[in-house]
């Protein structure tokens, strides 16, 4: 590794954790049951054709993390409406407005990819909210 890569990598990491402590960022691991409130453009209806920011919620068991600086991202996995949804996030993206972790499961998954769950049946990847509620209280 040449020395400006090294002042680089040295630089994006202290950006990384000022962005950490500044906001207050939990980084979900995998198999972690988490809640995001995230913005997402859409269109306003009538005869206007203007765009407006609204605030969207999702709920999923986080399948994938893949760390790589800035651009950290993970997947999100649930289904809804007996169809498997993904959603792919960037942890440090401003249009992200709360990430919460409702269950940590601390060695329940031996795999740090839970990519498995796409080809096994749709009740092992279906996270419920009143179960998740129920087991936090």
């Amino acid at each position: 590794m040449s020395k400006t890569n090294k002042i680089i990598k040295r630089i994006m990491d202290e950006k990384i954790t000022n962005i950490i402590i500044a906001n207050k960022i939990n980084i979900p691991k995998t198999g972690d049951v988490v809640e995001l409130t995230y913005l997402h453009l859409t269109k306003l209806l009538g005869k206007s054709t203007s765009l407006c920011l609204r605030s969207r919620s999702f709920i999923g068991l986080c399948i994938g993390v893949r760390k790589t600086g800035l651009l950290t991202r993970f997947i999100l996995r649930n289904v809804l409406r007996k169809q498997p949804v993904e959603f792919s996030f960037l942890l440090f993206s401003p249009l992200l407005e709360r990430l919460r972790i409702f269950v940590q499961k601390k060695g329940y998954y031996r795999s740090s990819k839970l990519y498995f769950l796409r080809k096994k049946a749709l009740h092992y990847s279906r996270v419920r909210l009143l179960k998740v509620l129920k087991t936090k209280n």
